[in-house]
C-alpha cells in the first residue's frame, strides 16, 4: 500500500519489508512492538497510537531489535540514525518526508534494518542514505538531492554488507547508488535513477564479492553503470539511457569481470572495457512521458518482453520480462512519483532613461506546471509597466494581469500540465522614467508565489532569484558601444541591438568610446585599440576567458579594461599582456594560467596603472611581471594559492610603485615581491606569509629602493621578511614586521633601517652587515648573543603594545613606548605634525586606515511577537562599504517558525537576490550587484517569518547565521569578524480588556499644537530619517 492515513488499523511488517494487515484469527508470537510517530503530535509521547512521538529520533531511542516504527504523514526535519533490526516504515513517499538538517547524511541505516515508504531529501554535500558494514533493506522510497552535485543517493561500503536496494526512485545526485561492498553482496533491482551524473557505481567491490543489478531504469547525464575493478557483477534487464551525445557512457567495466545481458543501452559510448551481452539492444526505450518523470514504457517499446526469457524473471502478469524498473516479478509501483520541484528567476535588466525594457520570469524546470500566480514588485518612481505576455513555453496558458503602481499581480493557468521544458514563462514590458539618472536601481521582487501541478498540488520551489533593473552607467549622449553575448539577432552596437562579442564591439568603436559589456561569459581574446575602454558589469557577473592569452595591449597609451573576471585555459601564457603600453587595468579578477602563467605582463617601457584588482595565481603562476617598465601597482589583492607562486617580479631597470596592496600567501614557498636590477618603491602594503618558507621582499642588485610603512606577518621560523643582496641607497623606514624568522637580512647593501618595529618569537631580528645604519627601531626581545643592544641611536627593546597583534591590528595603544620615539628630524614627523611614531602607522607616508584589516560584523535582529504573527527580521551589517556579494546560510526553529519571504532592503536595492529554500531548517541567501554598497552600515536583507499559532507563550525561536561570506566587486573576500544571532520570543496576544467595545480602533487628533484646552501641552514625535 502506498499511503495510510491516521487512525488505520494495526499492521505488521514481514521479512520482505511489506506491510500485512493484522488478523485477529492468526495466532503468532510478537517479534516486537509497533511505535508510532506523528509530526503533529503535541506534548511528550510514549510511542503508542494515542500518544505518538513527534520525532523519529525519539522513537528510535526507545526501539529495540524487532520493533517497527510507523511514521504517520508529515514532514520530519531531522537526521535519522537507525538501530539494528528496527523497521522504519513511512506512510508512503507521497505523504511522508524526512529532510536532513545538520550537514550530515540524512539517514544512517543499521544492520538488518528496514527503511520504507519515505521521500528522503538531501540538502548537503554528503548524501541521503549511508550504509556501512551492514545489511539493510532500502525499498519504496523517493530519494531526492537538493544539495551539492557530488552527493550520493545511497552509499554502501565495507565488508560483510548485504544491502537490498529495490523499488526506489533516486533523483539529481552525483551518483545514484554507490556500492563499494568488498567481500559482500548487493542486490540492486527495480530502481529508477534519473537526473544524476552517474547511475550505479560498483567500483572496487573486488574478488569474492558480488552484485546483481537487475531491472533498473537509469536515465543519466554521464555514466550509467560503473564497475571498475569489480568482480562477479550481473547486469541484466536494465535500461540505461542518456541523451548526452558526446561524452556519456553506458557501462564502464574497466578491469572488471561482468555478466552483461538483456539490457537496453543508449549513450555516446555504450560499452567501455566490455562488450554487449546476449539480448542487449540499443534503441530508444520509448518512455510514455504522460506526466513529468514518467519512465513507464509505451506499448510499442522495444524493451517490452525483451528481458531475460527465463520464467524466474517474468513480469507479474506472467509475460516475458520487460526491461527497466517496471518489469520483472517485483516491479516498482506506478503510483510512486518524484515530487515536482523547480527554481524561479527574474532577469536582471539595464537601460537608458526613456527606454522600453522587457523583464522575464523563468523556471529551470517547468515540468508539471499547470498554474502559476505571483506578484512582482518594483519601484513605481523608476518604472512604468505596459503589459505582460506569455511565452512559447506558456502560450496555451490563460493569463490574467493586474498592473498597478508598484506591484503587478499575475495569474496564469491551463487545463493540462507541461510535460517537460525550461525557460521563460512570462515577460513584462516597462518604460524607464525619462528623468532617471545613471546607476539608479529598482528591485524586481517576487512575492506571494504559488506554482501548482494539474492536481492542484504545490510544486516545490527550491530557489527564488529576484532581479534588479539598473539605469545604464553614463548618459544617453555618451559614447558607448554595447555588447551582450545573449543577442542572436541584428547587431549594430546600440542598446537594443548589441554586438554579441566584445571583439566586434572593440573593432566598431572609435577613440573615446567605451564598450559596455553585459553580464555573461565571453570565450574570446581581445586585442585592445588606442582610445577604447572596455567595461564589464562587474567581475562577479562578467567573465572573459581566452585560450593562451585573454587581453593584449600593444603600443597603446590611452585604453583600459575593468569589471571582468579574466582567465585563460592553457598554461604558460599571460592573461593580460602590455607591450610599450600605458593602459588602466582596474577592478578585475585576474587568474593566471598554470605552469609559468603570468597574470599581467608589463614589458618594453609600459607605464600602466594596475589598480583595485584581485589577482589569483594557479600552480607556478606569477601575479605581475615587470621588465623595463614602471607600472603603478596600487590597492590590489594577491592570492598566491600554490607552491612556487610569486606575487610581483621586477627586472631590467624597472621602477614600479607598489602601494597599498594586500598579499596572501597560501603555499609552502614564500616569494611575494622579487626585484632584480630595479628601483622599486614599496609602501603601505600588507603581506601575510602564511606557513610559507622563504622571503617576503627580496631585492638583488637594486639601486635606490624605498620600503616604507609596510606590515609583514610570517609565522614560519625559517622565513625572512626583507632580504637585500648587493643593493645601494636602500631606505627601510617605518615598517612593522611580525616574523618568527629573520626580520631583515642584508648582505653588501648600503641600507638605512629606521623607525621600524620588529617582533617575533625568534630572537634574531636582524642579520645585517656594517653597511647598514640602524636607528630608532623597536627590536622587542632582541639579543645578539653577546649583548642586549646593537650599535645605533634611539633603538629600544620593549613590547610595542599593539592594539591587537593576534587580530592583526598593529596600531599602537596609548602608553606604547614607540609613540613619539622615532627619528626626531621633522622630515620624519607624523601626518599630524608630531614626532615620528615607530612602525607602519608612523611617519609622513602612513595611512592610519589602509592597513587595518576589515572587521565586518553581521547582526540578526530579535523581536517579541504573539502566536500567528508575521514578523520581519532584518539582518544588518557594519563595515560593509564595498560589499558586492553576500551569501548567508540562515538556520531557524522550524517547530515555531515558517518562512514567508526574503527581501532586499534600501541598502541592497541594486542587488539580485537569490533564496534557496530547503524544507529543512535552513535557507541560503545569495545577493549580487555590479556595484558595491556605498554605506558603512545598515540592513542588508529582511527575512519574514510566520509564527505558529499553536506555540506556547514564553517560548523562544532561534534564528542563527550558520555561514556568512562577503565579497567586494572583484570577488575579494571581506572577512566577517563577528556574527550576532537573533531570536523571536513568543509573547501574549496583547492587552486583554474586558470591554472591547471601549477600545478605539483609530486614534485621531483633530488639531495640532497649540492645544486649545492646555497651552502647555507638548506632543513629541520623530520622523523617520533616511540612512
Amino acid at each position: 500500500m502506498d499511503d495510510f492515513s491516521k487512525g488505520t488499523q494495526d499492521s505488521v511488517v514481514g521479512s520482505n519489508a511489506n506491510e500485512n494487515e493484522f488478523s485477529p484469527e492468526v495466532s503468532a508470537a510478537s517479534m516486537g512492538r509497533i511505535l508510532y510517530v506523528d509530526a503533529e503530535a503535541v506534548g511528550e509521547g510514549d510511542g503508542s497510537k494515542e500518544r505518538p512521538f513527534s520525532r523519529i529520533a525519539d522513537a528510535l531511542e526507545k526501539a529495540g531489535f524487532g520493533d517497527t516504527i510507523r511514521v504517520l504523514p508529515g514532514t520530519y526535519n531531522e537526521n535519522v540514525v537507525m538501530k539494528e533490526g528496527v523497521a522504519l516504515v513511512g506512510s508512503g513517499a507521497k505523504s511522508t518526508k524526512i529532510i536532513g538538517v545538520d550537514g550530515d547524511w540524512v539517514v544512517m541505516v543499521a544492520d538488518k534494518s528496514v527503511i520504507r515508504g519515505f521521500t528522503i531529501i538531501n540538502n548537503t554535500q554528503y548524501g541521503a542514505i549511508f550504509c556501512s558494514e551492514s545489511s539493510p533493506t532500502i525499498t519504496e522510497n523517493v530519494i531526492i538531492n537538493y544539495g551539492t552535485a557530488i552527493a550520493s543517493g545511497i552509499y554502501c561500503g565495507g565488508p560483510q554488507a548485504y544491502p537490498i536496494i529495490t523499488k526506489n526512485i533516486i533523483s539529481s545526485f552525483g551518483a545514484g547508488i554507490v556500492a563499494n561492498v568488498a567481500f559482500s553482496f548487493a542486490l540492486i533491482s527495480n530502481n529508477i535513477i534519473t537526473k544524476s551524473s552517474a547511475g550505479i557505481d560498483c567500483s572496487g567491490i573486488g574478488p569474492g564479492s558480488g552484485a546483481e543489478i537487475i531491472n533498473n531504469t537509469i536515465h543519466i547525464d554521464a555514466r550509467g553503470i560503473v564497475c571498475s575493478w569489480a568482480d562477479s557483477v550481473i547486469i541484466m534487464n536494465n535500461i540505461i539511457y542518456s541523451e548526452e551525445e558526446n561524452y556519456s557512457t553506458g557501462i564502464d567495466a574497466n578491469h572488471s569481470s561482468l555478466s552483461i545481458s538483456y539490457n537496453d543501452v543508449v549513450a555516446a559510448r555504450k560499452y567501455v572495457g566490455c562488450s554487449p551481452g546476449v539480448g542487449d539492444i540499443s534503441a530508444d526505450p520509448l518512455f510514455r512521458h504522460e506526466r513529468p518523470n514518467d519512465f513507464r514504457l509505451q506499448e510499442n517499446s522495444p524493451c517490452i518482453d525483451a528481458g531475460n526469457p527465463a520464467p524466474e524473471f517474468d513480469d507479474i502478469d506472467g509475460s516475458q520480462n520487460d526491461m527497466g524498473a517496471f518489469g520483472g516479478p517485483d516491479p516498482i509501483s506506478e503510483g510512486m512519483v518524484i515530487e515536482l520541484a523547480t527554481s524561479i528567476e527574474v532577469s536582471n535588466v539595464s537601460a537608458f532613461p526613456g527606454d522600453t525594457i522587457s523583464v522575464s520570469i523563468a523556471l529551470d524546470n517547468a515540468a508539471g506546471l499547470c498554474e502559476a500566480s505571483f506578484d512582482l514588485t518594483y519601484d513605481e518612481n523608476l518604472l512604468r509597466p505596459i503589459a505582460a505576455q506569455t511565452t512559447e513555453l506558456t502560450k496555451n496558458f490563460a493569463l490574467q494581469q493586474n498592473l498597478s503602481n508598484g506591484v503587478i499581480q499575475i495569474d496564469m493557468r491551463r487545463d493540462t500540465e507541461i510535460i517537460e521544458g525550461r525557460g521563460n514563462i512570462l515577460s513584462i514590458d516597462f518604460v524607464v522614467d525619462s528623468l532617471a539618472f545613471a546607476g539608479q536601481a529598482s528591485p524586481l521582487n517576487l512575492e506571494n508565489l504559488s506554482l501548482l501541478d494539474g492536481a492542484g498540488n504545490p510544486i516545490r520551489i527550491i530557489r527564488v532569484t529576484d532581479g534588479v533593473f539598473i539605469v545604464h552607467l553614463g548618459s544617453r549622449g555618451g559614447r558607448y558601444v554595447f555588447v551582450d553575448g545573449r543577442n542572436t539577432g541584428f547587431e549594430d552596437g546600440s542598446p537594443h541591438h548589441p554586438y554579441n562579442t566584445i571583439r566586434e564591439g572593440i573593432l566598431n568603436a572609435t577613440s573615446g568610446d567605451t564598450v559596455l559589456v553585459a553580464a555573461g561569459e565571453y570565450n574570446e581574446a581581445l586585442t585592445m585599440r588606442n582610445g577604447v575602454f572596455v567595461k564589464g558589469m562587474g567581475a562577479l557577473v562578467t567573465k572573459l576567458r581566452g585560450l593562451h592569452w585573454a587581453v593584449a595591449f600593444n603600443s597603446i597609451n590611452h585604453s583600459g579594461i575593468s569589471g571582468f573576471t579574466i582567465c585563460v585555459d592553457e598554461s604558460g601564457g599571460s592573461t593580460i599582456s602590455c607591450l610599450n603600453s600605458s593602459p588602466i587595468i582596474s577592478k578585475n579578477r585576474i587568474i593566471t594560467g598554470e605552469g609559468t602563467g603570468i597574470g599581467i605582463e608589463c614589458d618594453q617601457s609600459s607605464n600602466l596603472i594596475i589598480e583595485s584588482n584581485l589577482i589569483e595565481t594557479t600552480i607556478g603562476g606569477l601575479g605581475i611581471f615587470c621588465n623595463a617598465s614602471s607600472p603603478r601597482i596600487v590597492n590590489n589583492t594577491f592570492l598566491l594559492n600554490h607552491d612556487s607562486d610569486k606575487g610581483i617580479q621586477c627586472t631590467n631597470s624597472s621602477q614600479p610603485l607598489i602601494n597599498g596592496n594586500v598579499f596572501y600567501n597560501r603555499n609552502v614557498d614564500l616569494n611575494i615581491i622579487i626585484c632584480n636590477d630595479s628601483s622599486p618603491r614599496i609602501l603601505r602594503n600588507r603581506i601575510y606569509g602564511g606557513e610559507g618558507t622563504g622571503t617576503a621582499i627580496q631585492c638583488t642588485g637594486c639601486p635606490d629602493i624605498e620600503i616604507l610603512n609596510n606590515i609583514v606577518e610570517i609565522p614560519d621560523e625559517h622565513s625572512t621578511g626583507i632580504k637585500l643582496n648587493s643593493c645601494s641607497n636602500v631606505n627601510i623606514i617605518n615598517n612593522t614586521l611580525n616574523i618568527n624568522g629573520v626580520g631583515i637580512k642584508e648582505g653588501g647593501s648600503s641600507t638605512q633601517i629606521m623607525n621600524n618595529i620588529i617582533v617575533g618569537e625568534n630572537s634574531q631580528k636582524l642579520d645585517v652587515s656594517d653597511l647598514s645604519v640602524l636607528s630608532y627601531n623597536d627590536l622587542w626581545d632582541y639579543a645578539t648573543g653577546v649583548g642586549d643592544t646593537i650599535i645605533g641611536i634611539g633603538n629600544i627593546y620593549q613590547d610595542p603594545l599593539f592594539v591587537d597583534m593576534s587580530g592583526g591590528d598593529y596600531h599602537l595603544r596609548e602608553g606604547s613606548p614607540c609613540i613619539d620615539a622615532g627619528n626626531p628630524d621633522p622630515q620624519y614627523n607624523d601626518a599630524d605634525g608630531s614626532r615620528n611614531d615607530m612602525g607602519a602607522y608612523g611617519g609622513p607616508y602612513a595611512d592610519s586606515t589602509a592597513l587595518v584589516p576589515p572587521r565586518s560584523a553581521l547582526v540578526v535582529s530579535s523581536a517579541l511577537a504573539p502566536p500567528g504573527e508575521v514578523v520581519s527580521l532584518p539582518i544588518s551589517g557594519s563595515s560593509v562599504s564595498g560589499v558586492a556579494y553576500i551569501e548567508m546560510t540562515v538556520v531557524y526553529d522550524t517547530d515555531i517558525l515558517s518562512l514567508e519571504d526574503v527581501q532586499a532592503t534600501e541598502l541592497t536595492r541594486s542587488f539580485s537576490l537569490r533564496t534557496e529554500v530547503s524544507e529543512g531548517d535552513s535557507i541560503v541567501i545569495s545577493m549580487t550587484s555590479p556595484n558595491g554598497i556605498t554605506s558603512e552600515q545598515g540592513s542588508l536583507v529582511n527575512i519574514i517569518f510566520k509564527i505558529s499559532s499553536k506555540v506556547d507563550t514564553g517560548k523562544t525561536a532561534y534564528i542563527r547565521l550558520k555561514k556568512a561570506s562577503l565579497r567586494d566587486e572583484v570577488a575579494d573576500l571581506i572577512p566577517v569578524s563577528q556574527v550576532t544571532d537573533g531570536e523571536i520570543t513568543i509573547t501574549s496576544m496583547g492587552i486583554d480588556m474586558k470591554n472591547k467595545a471601549a477600545t478605539p480602533r483609530v486614534f485621531e487628533l483633530s488639531q495640532n499644537y497649540p492645544n486649545p484646552f492646555n497651552a502647555e501641552t507638548r506632543i513629541c514625535y520623530q520622523l523617520p530619517a533616511l540612512c
